[in-house]
């Protein structure tokens, strides 16, 4: 009847084995997660924070609090980011025209139409 070793025996003179397990090193596993709401001390929606697996697994997954970010989604929330940072460029560059304008520093001669 064979029982579980936790040593194999190899060589000549039947003593202990060469294979034997010295330590088990603890991994942190983190996963990157994209929430779906505002968590205090976590993050703003729609944003990409690391948290560890087990927080992922037993608090955000089950409550629908946040998504994890695979590598199709981290490309579209950098294409989405980028768009999003072009409208507001162009919106600030139209605040600042529209300052001018109301200050009297500058004058609007066309709006762009002829006048027929």
């Amino acid at each position: 009847m064979l029982s579980s070793v936790s040593s194999v025996s190899h060589g000549v003179g039947g003593g202990r084995g060469l294979v034997r397990t010295v330590a088990n090193k603890k991994v942190r596993k983190d996963v990157r997660v994209s929430l779906t709401r505002d968590i205090p001390k976590l993050g703003q929606k729609s944003s990409v924070v690391t948290v560890r697996a087990g927080h992922w697994r037993n608090f955000l997954k089950p409550q629908g609090l946040a998504t994890v970010v695979t590598a199709e989604m981290d490309a579209a929330l950098v294409a989405e980011a980028e768009a999003e940072a072009k409208v507001v460029a162009k919106t600030e560059a139209k605040e600042k025209v529209m300052a001018k304008v109301k200050s009297g520093g500058l004058q609007i001669l066309s709006l762009g139409e002829e006048e027929k």
